[in-house]
C-alpha cells in the first residue's frame, strides 16, 4: 500500500506513516510546478513538493474525503472528482460542483480537459461536457 518512488537506484516507499494521507491511491498526476498530487480512497487528497506533504480533507473544504480522479486545467485550476460531485482548487478555496449545479451526476470517476479547454466528467450515469458555464449531456441524466 502507499506509494513508491524510484530514483534510479533505489525505491522509497511513501504510506500514510511516512507522510500520505491515506494508503489507498486511486491517481496520481504532476501539476505544472512539478508538484506529484494523490487522489486517495477515504484521506482526501494530498501533494508533495519533493519534500514535504500538505494534506486536503473535508476539513480543508473538499466535498469528500472519497477521491477518484484529479487533472490541472490549463489555467491552473485542480480539479478534484470525489463521491460528492467535482471540487475546483484555485490554490487558495475550494468550489464544488454537484448535480444541483448541472453535474450528470455527483459519483465522478474520470476528469479530462480537450482542446478547448472544456471539461469532461465520467460517471456512472454517463458524460458530461462542461465549458465553464454550462453542462451538455452526452447520455441519459439521471435524477
Amino acid at each position: 500500500m502507499g506509494v513508491s518512488k524510484f530514483d534510479g537506484d533505489y525505491f522509497f516507499n511513501y504510506t500514510e506513516n511516512e507522510g500520505l494521507s491515506g494508503n489507498l491511491i486511486w491517481s496520481v498526476f504532476e501539476d505544472n510546478e512539478g508538484i506529484i498530487w494523490f487522489a486517495t480512497y477515504g484521506g482526501g487528497v494530498c501533494n508533495f513538493d519533493g519534500n514535504n506533504f500538505r494534506h486536503f480533507t473535508e476539513s480543508e473544504g473538499l466535498s469528500d474525503n472519497i477521491i477518484s480522479t484529479i487533472i490541472e486545467d490549463k489555467t491552473g485550476i485542480i480539479w478534484i472528482g470525489t463521491n460528492s460531485g467535482v471540487n475546483k482548487y484555485n490554490g487558495e478555496l475550494f468550489t464544488h460542483l454537484t448535480q444541483n449545479e448541472g453535474l450528470i451526476s455527483d459519483n465522478i470517476y474520470n476528469i479530462i480537459e480537450d482542446k478547448k479547454g472544456n471539461l469532461w466528467f465520467g460517471s456512472a450515469n454517463g458524460v458530461c461536457n462542461y465549458n465553464h458555464s454550462s453542462f451538455t449531456y452526452f447520455s441519459k441524466k439521471m435524477a
